[in-house]
């Protein structure tokens, strides 16, 4: 999260973690947020947690873009090393909050899938948005890269939000929302390279659409023998 931003970059920088804090907090209102409202059951301290997190990750995106806004690179560079510890509980929470609910038979259940199989997606979300979080970082004097990145990564929080939106608002038990959703946004990201400078930098051009076609990819090689055989040995263990 570094540097100054030609202005057309933060426009969309601002306006894709603006998205997706709306989608996070849409989805999520039922069960996290509002939850008082909606007489949800409880929650358990690992999902608290993992929801706080998310949330302060989301806080943190849009305070670090505001601040490059308004050129107070200063605070936004010593906010990144924050940044870097809070993605990398994030991760962390996770990976174990999914593991969990696969082992608990929770996971999937809004989509009709079987927990073992449908592990996979939200595995590969959080993997993904943290290895584009930890690449981000590393770049982060590549300002170019580092804000793309960024914004790849922010694209990747929204799938779990936007399923459950879909669901609560249209009635729809399905991930192709998020799919959907996903894809218009790296598609929008793609569009705004190419009018803004001309040309579209590669992590827009071919990273991005990389991410998304593994959705699809991932969905295949959940139905395999592989992956069960991987996916049970990822949940052994944990406590049923």
């Amino acid at each position: 999260m570094n540097a100054t931003l030609p202005e057309p970059s933060r426009h969309l920088y601002i306006g894709v973690i603006a998205f997706a804090a709306v989608v996070v907090f849409v989805g999520f209102a039922p069960s996290f947020y509002l939850r008082g409202f909606f007489h949800e059951p409880p929650l358990s301290s690992l999902a608290m947690a993992h929801g706080a997190v998310a949330s302060a990750w989301i806080v943190l995106l849009l305070t670090q873009s505001l601040l490059v806004r308004t050129g107070n690179v200063h605070l936004h560079r010593q906010l990144g090393v924050a940044g870097a510890v809070l993605a990398a509980v994030m991760v962390a929470l996770g990976v174990w909050t999914a593991l969990v609910a696969a082992a608990h038979g929770t996971i999937g259940d809004r989509v009709h899938a079987p927990p073992l199989e449908f592990l996979i997606v939200p595995l590969g979300q959080i993997l993904i948005f943290g290895a584009l979080t930890a690449v981000a970082i590393a770049l982060r004097r590549r300002p170019e890269v580092h804000r793309r990145l960024m914004i790849v990564a922010t694209i990747h929080l929204t799938p779990p939000a936007v399923v459950r939106a879909a669901q609560g608002l249209l009635h729809v038990d399905s991930p192709l929302p998020a799919l959907v959703i996903a894809s218009a946004l790296v598609i929008l990201c793609i569009v705004y390279d190419a009018v803004t400078r001309g040309r579209v930098h590669p992590v827009f051009a071919v990273l991005a659409p990389m991410t998304i076609l593994s959705f699809p990819a991932r969905i295949a090689f959940s139905h395999t023998a592989t992956w069960h055989s991987i996916a049970g040995w990822l949940v052994r263990g944990i406590s049923q």
